[in-house]
């Protein structure tokens, strides 16, 4: 669950905060603690504190700037969502944050904020110049999935990495994926109608998209018909040919899926478990973005 988000400047102004619980966090103190914190750790060990965890809280920071920090993204999360998971998340919000409001000095921002942080201290801006910014956060969340997915990609052994997604919408999708065949998997081509709503979020090498989701639709179909026998769901899939694997897993009941491609001359207890790691981390993120639209 996400607690709350903190874009800190340099100065430890705090630039953006935004509350997803009932939480009565001071972002003053807190912007100016994190940035003291920051400072300290990276006089003494020449490293930035990335990851504090707490009894009922974790926060995942993340920093911009290579020489010098400019600014700063504390996300606060339950701990059981792990450090990786809000990592991924403070390092996205930080980057679409910086990418539309250029921050590099605690000056005040266009439009005519003002700090109430006093004279050279620190503090929150009284206007709302970044408030537009709530409005990206579950799109950015939504998202994130696709730094994830070119991560694993590039794993030893992995071919290709999809994500249908049953939520997708059109202006999250990537409409210059063509054509693929891969690594001895080929999926055969089919119609573009009757896709039960799915969508190709995100794909780490160009694939024919029509042939994705209709073989996607058959073989779920196909899938879920022998397991219904027993009165269960597919969870997984797993196809092999001579040189790859094609493993699919189901990260949301509404039918979100993962696909990923791997070699069989690499260790492919190795590979699976790096793909369910990666399929774990995408499911919290779709949940959170799927429960701040909401």
């Amino acid at each position: 669950m996400l607690h709350s988000i903190l874009i800190i400047a340099a100065s430890g102004i705090v630039l953006f905060h935004k509350e997803f619980v009932n939480a009565e966090r001071k972002a003053k103190q807190i912007g100016g603690i994190i940035t003291a914190l920051l400072k300290f750790s990276t006089q003494r060990t020449g490293l930035p504190v990335a990851y504090i965890e707490l009894d009922n809280v974790g926060v995942s920071i993340a920093t911009s700037g290579e020489s010098r920090v400019t600014c700063t993204c504390a996300v606060f999360h339950d701990p059981a969502d792990g450090s990786e998971f809000g990592q991924l998340l403070a390092r996205e919000l930080l980057q679409a944050f910086t990418q539309a409001y250029p921050v590099d000095t605690p000056a005040l921002p266009a439009g005519g904020g003002r700090s109430t942080g006093g004279s050279g201290s620190t503090g929150v801006y009284s206007m709302d110049a970044y408030g537009e910014f709530q409005g990206k956060i579950a799109h950015v969340i939504r998202n994130a999935v696709k730094p994830l997915l070119d991560q694993l990609q590039e794993q030893r052994g992995i071919v290709l990495v999809l994500l249908l997604n049953s939520s997708h919408s059109e202006h999250d999708s990537d409409s210059s994926l063509m054509s693929m065949s891969s690594g001895g998997v080929h999926m055969a081509g089919g119609g573009g109608a009757g896709l039960g709503g799915l969508g190709l979020q995100h794909a780490t090498a160009d694939v024919d998209k029509l042939a994705v989701l209709a073989n996607h639709q058959a073989l779920m179909g196909v899938a879920t018909d022998i397991m219904g026998v027993e009165g269960d769901t597919p969870h997984s899939v797993t196809l092999r040919s001579r040189r790859t694997t094609l493993l699919l897993l189901r990260v949301e009941r509404s039918g979100s899926s993962l696909v990923a491609v791997f070699k069989n001359s690499v260790d492919a207890s190795w590979c699976m478990k790096q793909i369910e790691k990666t399929a774990e981390i995408v499911r919290k993120v779709l949940a959170m973005a799927s429960n701040l639209k909401t």
